[in-house]
């Protein structure tokens, strides 16, 4: 009985991480650099398919593939 309970008490008191400024700030620009490369990933995608529907028939499947 006592060992789970020093088990449970040692989860509970488990040290919760802090980032140091300089972590915090790496963090942060490579989650900024992550964006930046899934924005510009969209808007290729987004040019593609503008062009894609500009032809009429390649319209038609476009939507009725969107559709489903």
């Amino acid at each position: 009985m006592s060992d789970t309970n020093q088990m449970e008490d040692q989860t509970e008191e488990r040290r919760t991480v802090k980032l140091t400024v300089r972590a915090l700030a790496n963090k942060i620009e490579t989650l900024q650099k992550d964006l930046h490369s899934c924005v510009k990933q969209i808007k290729g995608v987004t040019k593609e398919m503008k062009a894609l529907m500009e032809n009429d028939e390649m319209q038609r499947v476009f939507k009725s593939n969107w559709r489903n």
